[in-house]
C-alpha cells in the first residue's frame, strides 16, 4: 500500500478518491508492456489519447542508453484490455497502474512523463506518490479541468458508444498534428491514424469520461519539489503555450522548451529535437 504525503491539498484528495478503494479496481484482464535498455535508471512513458505505447517506438533509440525506458498500453488501448465493471478509468486509475507495474522494479532513479493524457497520469502520479520520482516530465498537456465540466468529454463517449470511434480520425486527428505534418509527413499521419484505429472502444469511452472527471492539478504544482521537464509543440492546438506557461509559473523547478516543427504530439513529428531536450534533462538535471 502507498503512502500519501501530508498536504492539505493531499488530504483532500485522499478523503475523495481512497474511500473508493482506488487501489483495487485497477486490474484489467491483460496489460501490454515494454521495456528498453538495461539501465537502473528508469524512465517511465505514458502515451497520448487515444494512442498506445508504439507512440515511442521510433523515439527510443535516440535516448540516452544510460536510461531504461519503461512503457505500457493503458486499459483499452493498443494491446491493453480495458478495465472490466465499469464506464469510467480515472487518471488515478491509470497511475496507482503504474505504481503496480513499477512494484517490481529496482532502480536508482526514476523519471515520470506523457504526453496530452499522460501528462494527466503523470502529474496524478506524483499527485498520489510523492517522493518516488526524481523528475517529471510534462509535455503538451495542461494541469488544470476541463473549463465546460467534462461535457464535450461526455458527448465523445456518447457517440463513440453508438458509433464507434473511427470518427476521431476525422475530428481530432487533425487538431493532434501540426499543419506542417499534416501537409508534408504522410508516413506520421497514417501511423497516427492506425494508432486510433486499434483503441477500442470501451478504451475510449472509459479515457474521455475519466479525462473530464479530472481534478484540477494545478494547486499542487507549488509542492512539487522536483526538477520538472516542460515541453510544447509551436503548433500545439489542444494544449497550447499559454497552459504551459501556467504550470512553469507555479512549479518551482522548471524549465519550458518549446519544440519547432510539431502540434500535439512533439515527439513523434519532432524526435531528434526533443530527444536532444530529453537527454540533457535526463543526464545532465537528474543525473
Amino acid at each position: 500500500m502507498f503512502k500519501l504525503g501530508h498536504s492539505p491539498y493531499r488530504e483532500s484528495f485522499f478523503n475523495h478518491f481512497l474511500e473508493k478503494e482506488l487501489m483495487f479496481r485497477v486490474s484489467p484482464a491483460f496489460l501490454n508492456t515494454f521495456s528498453h535498455g538495461h539501465s537502473r535508471n528508469l524512465l517511465v512513458l505514458f502515451h497520448a489519447f487515444p494512442l498506445n505505447l508504439t507512440m515511442y517506438h521510433d523515439f527510443l533509440p535516440l535516448i540516452s542508453e544510460n536510461w531504461r525506458i519503461i512503457l505500457f498500453d493503458f486499459p483499452g488501448f493498443g494491446k491493453s484490455a480495458p478495465f472490466s465493471g465499469r464506464s469510467t478509468a480515472l487518471m488515478e486509475d491509470y497511475a496507482v497502474l503504474a505504481y503496480h507495474v513499477l512494484m517490481d522494479e529496482a532502480y536508482d532513479n526514476l523519471v515520470i512523463g506523457g504526453t496530452s493524457m499522460g501528462g494527466y497520469v503523470a502529474l496524478a502520479f506524483e499527485r498520489l506518490f510523492p517522493r518516488i520520482a526524481n523528475g517529471l516530465i510534462l509535455s503538451n498537456t495542461r494541469s488544470g479541468s476541463d473549463t465546460d465540466g467534462g461535457k464535450k468529454r461526455e458527448e465523445t463517449a456518447k457517440r463513440v458508444e453508438k458509433h464507434g470511434h473511427e470518427f476521431l480520425i476525422q475530428t481530432l486527428l487533425p487538431k493532434l498534428l501540426s499543419p506542417e505534418t499534416t501537409r508534408e509527413k504522410p508516413e506520421i499521419v497514417k501511423k497516427v491514424e492506425e494508432m486510433i484505429k486499434n483503441a477500442s472502444s470501451m478504451g475510449v469511452i472509459q479515457a474521455s469520461l475519466g479525462m473530464g472527471k479530472r481534478l484540477d492539478h494545478t494547486p499542487m504544482l507549488e509542492e512539487i519539489n522536483i526538477p520538472v521537464l516542460i515541453t510544447v509543440g509551436v503548433d500545439d492546438q489542444l494544449t497550447p503555450l499559454k497552459d504551459h506557461q501556467i504550470m512553469e509559473n507555479r512549479l518551482r523547478d522548471a524549465e519550458l522548451f518549446i519544440i519547432p516543427d510539431s502540434g500535439h504530439l512533439s515527439v513523434i513529428e519532432n524526435p531528434y529535437y526533443y530527444a536532444k531536450i530529453l537527454n540533457n534533462y535526463l543526464d545532465s538535471t537528474i543525473l
